[in-house]
């Protein structure tokens, strides 16, 4: 989706959405008693706001506006990110 949206190429991206929900169940159901996760709360509280992130692309995916689009795959990928900085 990523690549797609750097190119330019909205159709492709809004096809990639699918794949990005299915990976993102997993770390929905993921537990946080994990040695790896630096602060359990901030992680739950960074996971909740990436798969909030995750639903809001999807209906920018479904509107036709391109420039929508990308900001919502901007605010999921710097949510994904932050969630990132919290894993060791």
């Amino acid at each position: 989706m990523h690549i797609a949206l750097s190119e330019n190429d909205y159709e492709t991206a809004r096809e990639c959405y699918p794949a990005l929900v299915e990976n993102s169940k997993a770390l929905e159901s993921m537990p946080c008693d994990d040695k790896s996760i630096k602060d359990t709360k901030a992680f739950k509280e960074k996971r909740t706001l990436l798969l909030k992130t995750v639903d809001e692309l999807g209906k920018a995916c479904q509107a036709k506006d391109d420039k929508k689009l990308t900001e919502a795959f901007d605010r999921m990928h710097e949510a994904y990110i932050e969630l990132g900085k919290l894993v060791r």
